[in-house]
């Protein structure tokens, strides 16, 4: 019950045997009555937790506990506020104060889970979502990592397309940590000069198969010729290539 409601007070009320609504006449205003709430209705102490405004002079309060005894007409009620409402206030407070820690955690989830969906749970409710985590990654695995005149180097796959672009005349071996690679990845490297220096693409543990399925250990672009090479991963074994002028 509000505080700023000292007493509610009437001369004539009802309750009947069974029944939980105290019947008041009036004008009582007893909207703010909650758990906890001391009615005494002819000297008899019950809980009141909730009640209503008046309309056409009539009100009522709904008490926790079915009346058991002789019907109440024409009784004298005092209505007021005790501590008990804390009790209820206290464990509402604690639910929110769960529900907060589960949305924390949901949260944490949200933002750094890797796993296509993961579930949060609020009043027993799960539901799935895909965490922000998961999303950038796959953002990150679709665009491209461009090498602008790599040196000779071990390369470990960090997108779905790793692209060499060559345009000074230094020999190049590019060695592809081919563990790290999926299958459906694509490498590209080209050789954007006129000269004899040469690119070479090789896989550490896998088979590079040219187009004509004669297998070789790397793919090499040689000669005085601008040239692209791509290689795609087409099985967990086996990446297939191509040369473009």
């Amino acid at each position: 019950m509000a505080t700023n409601v000292g007493f509610l007070k009437s001369a004539s009320v009802s309750l009947a045997n069974g029944s939980k609504t105290v019947n008041i006449t009036g004008d009582v205003d007893a909207s703010h009555v909650v758990s906890g709430t001391a009615v005494f209705i002819d000297g008899a102490l019950f809980e009141g937790v909730s009640g209503t405004s008046p309309n056409a002079g009539a009100s009522t309060i709904t008490l926790r506990e079915d009346y058991t005894g002789t019907n109440i007409t024409g009784g004298a009620m005092v209505v007021f506020n005790t501590i008990e409402g804390l009790r209820d206030a206290i464990r509402n407070a604690r639910i929110i104060s769960d529900d907060v820690k589960i949305l924390q955690t949901a949260y944490g989830d949200v933002l750094t889970g890797i796993t296509p969906t993961v579930s949060i749970e609020i009043d027993g409710v799960a539901t799935d979502v895909v965490p922000y985590g998961y999303l950038v990654a796959q953002i990150s695995d679709l665009t491209m990592v461009t090498y602008q005149d790599e040196p000779t180097s071990t390369i470990v796959r960090t997108s779905r397309i790793t692209e060499f672009n060559c345009t000074d005349v230094a020999d190049k071996v590019y060695t592809l940590d081919a563990s790290t690679f999926s299958v459906g990845d694509k490498v590209i490297a080209r050789k954007l000069f006129d000269d004899t220096g040469v690119i070479e693409l090789l896989l550490d543990t896998e088979i590079i198969a040219a187009p004509d399925r004669t297998t070789t250990a790397s793919v090499t672009l040689g000669g005085s010729t601008a040239l692209v090479i791509t290689i795609h991963k087409v099985s967990a074994t086996d990446w297939v290539s191509s040369v473009a002028q």
